[in-house]
């Protein structure tokens, strides 16, 4: 029997971690018996949700984009 969707309508986006970030995702996710990506989503969830209520929705942080 396949999983339950965990989002309604997905969208797919692809992220690199450095090797110490993605191996603590990966502690946390084994840790709380959950996917790799529900710790990312429920982070970014919670990023968002903080920079929305202070009103500072930036890209303070976030490395720059690269084109191809």
């Amino acid at each position: 029997m396949p999983r339950p969707r965990v989002i309604a309508d997905p969208s797919r986006i692809t992220v690199t971690f450095d090797k110490g970030d993605y191996e603590t995702v990966r502690a946390i996710a084994a840790k709380q018996h959950v996917t790799n990506s529900g710790i990312v989503r429920r982070a970014v969830s919670d990023w968002l949700r903080a920079h929305n209520a202070s009103g500072s929705l930036t890209d303070e942080g976030a490395a720059p984009r690269q084109t191809r």
